[in-house]
Formats: C-alpha cells, sequence, structure tokens
C-alpha cells in the first residue's frame, strides 16, 4: 500500500500538471485561427486522422492487467474507478460524475465487480458488454435508501479483500 508520502508526492505532480495546462495550450481557439497565420512549420504538417485505430477490448484488458501487477507491487488490493477518465481508460464505460455512487472495482485477484443504482442496471449492463470486463460480470444494485458502500464492502469480502 502506497504511504502517504508516495500519496502526496503523486499528487502534488498531478496538481502541477494540471496548473501548467492552461500554459502549455498558447493562441487562441482553432476556430479563431486563420490557415495563413499559421507558423509554415505547422501548416505544413499532414493530417494523421488515417493512421488512427480506436482502442480494443484486448487493449484495455491489457491495461488491467498491468494494473493488477502494479497492485501486488504497491501491496494494494483493489482499485476503485468512478465516473471520469480512468473508468473509461480501463472499461470504456462512459458515466458521469454525479450524487450517485456508480464503482467499478477490480480486485488484485479475482473477479472485477460494478456497484450502481437499481434503477441504472440496464445502462451499466449495456457498457459492461461492450467492454472488457466480462458479460458475467457482477453487478451489484443499491436502492436510494440503501449503502452503495456497503455493497463495495461486501463485494470486496467476498473476493477476500477485508482491508485495502
Amino acid at each position: 500500500m502506497p504511504t502517504r508520502r508516495q500519496f502526496l508526492e503523486a499528487s502534488s505532480l498531478a496538481v502541477a500538471g494540471a496548473a501548467a495546462t492552461p500554459l502549455m495550450a498558447q493562441g487562441r481557439p482553432r476556430e479563431e485561427q486563420a490557415p495563413g497565420n499559421l507558423p509554415p512549420a505547422i501548416a505544413a504538417l499532414q493530417s494523421q486522422e488515417a493512421r488512427m485505430r480506436p482502442i480494443t477490448t484486448e487493449e484495455r484488458r491489457g491495461r488491467i492487467a498491468r494494473a493488477r501487477e502494479l497492485m501486488g507491487h504497491l501491496d494494494m488490493d483493489a482499485l476503485m474507478l468512478m465516473g471520469g477518465t480512468s473508468l473509461r481508460y480501463f472499461t470504456d464505460i462512459s458515466w458521469g460524475g454525479g450524487e450517485r455512487t456508480f464503482a467499478v472495482l477490480i480486485p488484485r485477484e479475482g473477479t472485477p465487480f460494478l456497484v450502481c443504482p437499481a434503477f441504472e442496471r440496464d445502462r451499466a449492463m449495456e457498457q459492461v458488454a461492450a467492454g472488457p470486463l466480462k458479460a458475467d460480470t457482477e453487478i451489484m444494485t443499491w436502492q436510494e435508501d440503501d449503502s452503495p458502500y456497503r455493497l463495495i464492502a461486501d463485494g470486496l469480502r467476498g473476493r477476500g479483500v477485508a482491508t485495502g
């Protein structure tokens, strides 16, 4: 498990990177730039669109495998992903943040599982089936008067993770 110092160092780097982003995004928005105003080196660039390829399900499975390998090195038992870019990076699930807990938990060993509101179950199943998680991934649902965190704890305990 990472120490507080390691966590703070990593967090500091993330904050510094986020603060520097506006400084690196020089100039005006693309729609305001006239092609004739570009430096010659930039104007001479050719489109790379034809070389682009979508991220495959196998590549995302590789990312999950690598995350599990790193969990072993860091003595972590599970990775919890909630709505945002990390969730999309690993699972290809597109889920915005909100006040209702939606989480994918990837234990170091065992099968991943998902916790979501009961009324979102069908949508969650569609996205799970289209991505690197198997269609038989357990989806644990909670009602408005339930605790999603209890389900998360139960799911981890059921996979042999009592802490971490």
